[in-house]
């Protein structure tokens, strides 16, 4: 069945992408240098899959002329089957489009199906892409338009990335040992040190925990989902950055998804992020987390909510949201002591570096 094009207001994103745009092209003019935002090309990502990830470039319809800005988010669904969440910018506003693609193989990632302009631009139109050396070309066509399409591969970096540890700040990994950290019973962490400095969960050897704890605190810590495009939901990149032992914020291969309390993000079945920051699995992430733990009476009630502000990727997903229940998989305890850091094993391989906390 075709796929049918929602017009809607330009969003937030796309604003800071034609921004992004021209600020990059006098960075070049000027200075003959990219901004760190964008990178030119990022090798982890491109041996994991040349197809999923970002793309950005232009449009342009041959039979009237018009043009504009476009861009793409590839989601691996299987072997060469991927989900295309495609925009672009028409007359001011955002025309939107999903559809899948499927290859016949490794070798000629070609890609043809039909796609539902809508009335106004013909209807059924025909589609062909073609991926090659990291650009992505192709055409959409009916008897009413013949679009060109031209696009680049485009790597985000988030701005904290590698952020050195500041004044006062614990670091609790810095790539060289587990040693800061135990199992839950106090045992030793059996997770992996791997390349770049970073550890990564061993499925099956348990949830690890700081040895140091802390009350309000400023966290950050940078992770890697593994690209599982087999997988769907929570089977798909899992694990938990458990605040203070108890609240957790996912850790998921969210790219391409909606916003919701368990995806990445999310503080686990508390608050959903104003938006999905998520870069694609395989890319390095950082979650940027100022926590103040909920004030306890004797007994370990609560009498005054804690409160958390995310920053994941640079935006600001949560803002002094409350937190007064412990998520799922929380330690558990009393909320208004210091904690540890819980780093959870759900089973994916996914990784963490740079990790310091600071408190407040």
């Amino acid at each position: 069945m075709p796929t049918t094009a929602i017009k809607v207001d330009l969003p937030i994103e796309r604003e800071y992408w034609n921004m992004l745009r021209l600020v990059r092209v006098a960075a070049l003019l000027t200075f003959g240098v990219m901004i760190a935002d964008v990178r030119a090309g990022s090798e982890d990502l491109d041996k994991i899959d040349p197809v999923m990830g970002y793309w950005e470039g232009e449009w342009n319809d041959e039979m009237s002329g018009a043009q504009g800005f476009c861009s793409a988010r590839i989601v691996g669904q299987a072997k060469l089957s991927f989900r295309c969440l495609f925009e672009a910018e028409v007359d001011g506003a955002a025309a939107e489009f999903e559809f899948p693609l499927k290859a016949e193989s490794a070798e000629n990632l070609e890609f043809v199906g039909k796609i539902d302009l809508g009335d106004e631009r013909g209807g059924e139109a025909d589609y062909k892409y073609t991926v090659k050396e990291g650009k992505l070309t192709g055409t959409v066509s009916n008897d009413s338009v013949k679009v060109a399409i031209t696009m680049e591969r485009v790597y985000r970096k988030p701005p904290t990335l590698g952020a050195k540890a500041p004044e006062g700040a614990k670091v609790i990994f810095d790539g060289t040992s587990l040693d800061n950290f135990t199992k839950t019973d106090g045992k030793p962490a059996k997770w992996r040190l791997v390349e770049g400095g970073a550890m990564q969960v061993a499925p099956g050897g348990g949830n690890i925990v700081s040895k140091d704890k802390f009350l309000d605190q400023a966290i950050h810590i940078e992770f890697r989902t593994p690209y599982m495009p087999g997988m769907r939901g929570q089977a798909r990149g899992n694990s938990g950055v458990y605040v203070g032992g108890n609240f957790e914020v996912q850790v998921l291969d969210s790219f391409g998804e909606p916003a919701r309390d368990n995806e990445a993000g999310g503080v686990y079945k508390i608050a959903v992020p104003k938006e999905n920051a998520a870069l694609p699995p395989g890319e390095w992430q950082a979650y940027d987390i100022t926590y103040k733990a909920p004030k306890t009476d004797s007994s370990g009630k609560i009498t005054t909510p804690g409160e958390m502000t995310v920053v994941y990727n640079g935006k600001t997903i949560h803002d002094k949201i409350a937190v007064n229940a412990i998520t799922q998989g929380g330690a558990g305890g009393d909320m208004g002591k210091p904690g540890p850091l819980l780093l959870q094993d759900h089973g994916n391989p996914v990784e963490f570096r740079n990790i310091w906390i600071k408190p407040l």
